[in-house]
């Protein structure tokens, strides 16, 4: 439910800034002083966004705690959940700093990159608790070993996948989307006026193509693999299409002079992107982790030396 909840915060995010609704509560955590200010127009997107933060804050300190009383012995979700408290911090602070300060456009790059971490990191925290539940409940291993021969393609994917975010994210909040079309309602919102020129504009799209592309190879990379190997068939397939609909979006985004629905879906569907590729490189990654405990069961059990047989 975390999980789910964090990506409509994502997509919240994204109309937040698609409607330049970020300064339209000028402090915070109050808004105009006020804890339930009047509802009315834009106050209502930035409300929503702030209300739904908050409750995405409760859960993710309520599982935390849990993971810290009752999962303990489990590394990997300590880890895990430790990670995703300091990225919901981060969140937090800098969110709140933006509006308080009124930081330039580009400084919410780190926290659009910061919110697909948290993302990745609740994938996979569910995606752990899904195979403890999975190993109590029926007294079986999830996932399968063999997945685990996907482990170093999924992290290249992932990686490449977040490179493309933070690109995207450069182009979006650097305002070089919108200068391109000579627009600069994002800038002004933050209080800047001076649009990038035109040869930052075209070399961030260019750069941003560049890491689509890149994306799209790893994705195809990814799939031909899955294929090879009969593993993750599906996913891929999945991660496949949402790249082409990312792609298509992206196209729809410049011909429509950066639309607005047109470009939170792009951004949402980022967040899609990104969630999948986390979900193959995690439960890759468990599979290893359980041949190495499985060998590692296996040496501490052998006899060590097993004298003279007479």
């Amino acid at each position: 439910m975390t999980t789910l909840l964090l990506g409509v915060q994502i997509v919240l995010g994204g109309v937040v800034v698609g409607k330049d609704a970020g300064f339209i509560c000028p402090d915070w955590p109050l808004c105009h002083g006020m804890l339930l200010p009047t509802w009315t127009g834009l106050v209502i997107v930035e409300m929503t966004h702030r209300i739904t933060a908050l409750l995405v804050a409760v859960l993710v300190l309520f599982i935390t705690g849990r993971v810290y009383w009752k999962y303990r012995d489990n590394k990997t979700m300590m880890v895990i959940a430790t990670l995703a408290l300091l990225s919901l911090l981060i969140q937090m602070v800098v969110g709140g700093l933006i509006v308080l300060f009124k930081w330039p456009g580009v400084v919410t790059t780190v926290d659009v990159v910061n919110s697909m971490v948290l993302l990745s990191l609740y994938v996979a925290l569910t995606t752990e608790a899904y195979r403890v539940t999975v190993h109590r409940r029926f007294g079986r291993e999830w996932p399968d070993v063999e997945l685990e021969q996907m482990t170093p393609t999924a992290w290249m994917v992932v990686g490449i996948g977040g490179f493309a975010v933070l690109v995207g994210a450069l182009f979006r909040h650097t305002g070089a989307g919108e200068a391109l079309f000579g627009i600069n309602s994002y800038l002004a919102s933050h209080g800047q006026h001076t649009l990038p020129s035109s040869s930052v504009s075209v070399g961030l799209l260019v750069f941003h193509i560049t890491a689509g592309t890149l994306v799209a190879f790893a994705a195809l990379w990814l799939f031909c693999r899955a294929l090879h190997l009969q593993l993750y068939v599906k996913a891929a397939s999945l991660l496949l299409g949402l790249v082409t609909v990312q792609f298509i979006l992206g196209v729809l985004s410049l011909t429509s002079r950066l639309a607005f629905t047109v470009v939170t879906l792009h951004f949402a569907n980022a967040g899609g992107m990104i969630a999948t590729m986390t979900w193959v490189a995690t439960t890759a990654t468990l599979a290893r982790q359980r041949i190495r405990q499985t060998a590692d069961r296996s040496n501490s059990t052998s006899v060590s030396n097993p004298g003279t047989v007479h």
